[in-house]
């Protein structure tokens, strides 16, 4: 009874900030739709940009960015204007989803594994054609290459990477099927995208 107690107040507590953060959003809209705006924009901003980032219901993401539009408008004549913290704030959360928006500061095994083979960097033998760093070559392609290559090769896998990079890489590692874990960042993505077209 105890855990069915616990996970009625989990959920009752989860359906209330999803109310909670409608509510405040439904008035900051109103507000925005009456170009009515107070001195002070924050207790306006912050539930249309929350909404943005949290709301799962793809209409309402879809009006709320429209009021974001229109309070843009509205606020290009103000000194100071906010608009440039609210599309920097926009294109953060449009980088959020790491399935869409690698991380940067995943590493890729470098040149040097590949270098000790037989036909050097750029051999054919070891279906990589380029150099990929942190800041050089395309993540995504060579990638490809490489599990292009462990699943034609007769002789296994790619080369193993060196243990620090392992460990590196095994962090930054995302499966392919989104889940749970992804929702959050695809909804905000998703609502950052609504309001920036």
């Amino acid at each position: 009874k105890r855990q069915q107690v616990q996970m009625t107040v989990t959920e009752t507590n989860q359906e209330w900030q999803v109310l909670h953060l409608r509510v405040h959003t439904f008035a900051a809209c109103a507000i925005v739709n009456l170009q009515f705006l107070p001195e002070k924009l924050n207790p306006v901003i912050k539930p249309l940009m929350d909404a943005a980032k949290r709301e799962e219901n793809t209409l309402l993401q879809n009006y709320v960015a429209s009021c974001i539009a229109k309070l843009l408008q509205q606020c290009t004549s103000r000194n100071p204007c906010p608009n440039s913290k609210i599309v920097k704030n926009l294109c953060t959360s449009l980088c959020v989803d790491q399935q869409l928006t690698p991380l940067a500061a995943c590493p890729v095994p470098s040149g040097n594994v590949q270098e000790n083979s037989k036909g050097g960097p750029n051999s054919d033998k070891d279906g990589v054609h380029h150099t990929v760093s942190k800041t050089r070559g395309i993540i995504t392609l060579y990638r490809h290459q490489q599990a292009a290559f462990a699943i034609t090769s007769r002789r296994g896998p790619t080369p193993k990477a060196s243990k620090n990079q392992s460990a590196d890489l095994a962090s930054c590692n995302l499966s392919s099927d989104p889940d749970e874990s992804q929702k959050p960042f695809i909804v905000q993505r998703r609502g950052s995208e609504f309001a920036l077209t």
